[in-house]
């Protein structure tokens, strides 16, 4: 997809893109951070939690808040 995004030549404002954390097996901040960096991407637009249920989201929360306000997350809003 990374590849793909690069050699279409048109602005990245032109995509849309959602990646997606699986949150029970990694951490939220190193699985985006993987995901930017095999898209080669500076953000994405929309960031999924993928089968929450075994996850105290309370406590994962505030990490993906954080996401917006490092600018990781695009045109998201909560």
């Amino acid at each position: 997809m990374g590849i793909s995004l690069r050699e279409s030549g048109l602005p990245r404002e032109d995509f849309f893109i959602t990646t997606k954390a699986l949150l029970h097996r990694a951490d939220p901040a190193n699985a985006l951070k993987g995901s930017l960096k095999r898209l080669g991407l500076d953000y994405v637009d929309l960031y999924l939690i993928h089968g929450p249920f075994k996850v105290d989201l309370e406590q994962v929360w505030p990490t993906l808040e954080s996401f917006k306000d490092q600018g990781l997350l695009g045109r998201v809003h909560f």
